[in-house]
């Protein structure tokens, strides 16, 4: 079965995941404050995103800019943009997370950029929903060019195995929206397995099919 996750979902799922998320990805900038009017020193901040933005194989990326006049605010959000090679602009939220300075930063999945992390934990949280078991999925990197009509695959890890077939991959294309459309790839499993995986099940356990 097919699904699509637009930009829009992405969204809804941002705000309740970008902290976790930026200090998962070990985005924690030690910005610091300048000035006898003080300051964010968002010129160290860009420098520190672009780098390690810039260590990602997908990731082409041409400059990282952020306002040059932040005021220090614990709890502030504030945006800079990165810019491609091929031209495309994409947005970076930036959160001050204590009184020296200290910044986390993530990025929205956009037009220009997929985030790979924000993209596993909603295929981990819709199977989960759908068949009762939340699996562990690797779609490769944290951050992947948001190309129109580019497929990829995503790992499965978790042993889900529904109507004796082993969930394994997720196939994922892209639209010409930078919309993501996804599916299932189930394989049949062995029927020797099967034999093992029932004689360690109790009574009381079952898979649930999907609706």
């Amino acid at each position: 079965m097919r699904q699509t996750v637009t930009t829009q979902q992405f969204g809804q799922k941002r705000a309740q995941h970008r902290r976790w998320v930026a200090i998962a990805f070990g985005t924690l900038i030690l910005g610091g404050v300048v000035g006898c009017s003080p300051r964010l020193k968002t010129e160290d901040i860009a420098t520190q995103i672009y780098d390690e933005l810039s260590q990602q194989e997908d990731v082409d990326l041409e400059t990282v800019i952020c306002p040059p006049q932040v005021e220090p605010e614990v709890g502030q959000v504030f945006r800079c943009a990165g810019r491609l090679d091929q031209g495309t602009i994409f947005v970076i939220t930036v959160e001050q997370i204590d009184e020296a300075g200290a910044v986390a930063w993530d990025v929205p999945h956009s037009k220009g950029l997929i985030n790979l992390s924000k993209l596993e934990t909603y295929f981990t949280q819709a199977i989960g929903q759908s068949l009762g078991e939340f699996p562990t999925i690797d779609c490769g990197g944290q951050f992947r060019l948001n190309r129109e009509g580019e497929r990829f695959d995503c790992t499965v890890d978790g042993n889900i195995i529904v109507n004796e077939r082993r969930l394994e991959t997720i196939q994922v294309k892209l639209d010409s929206l930078g919309n993501v459309n996804w599916q299932q790839v189930r394989n049949l499993v062995p029927e020797e397995e099967l034999l093992e995986v029932e004689e360690g099940t109790s009574d009381g356990s079952f898979i649930e099919e999907e609706a």
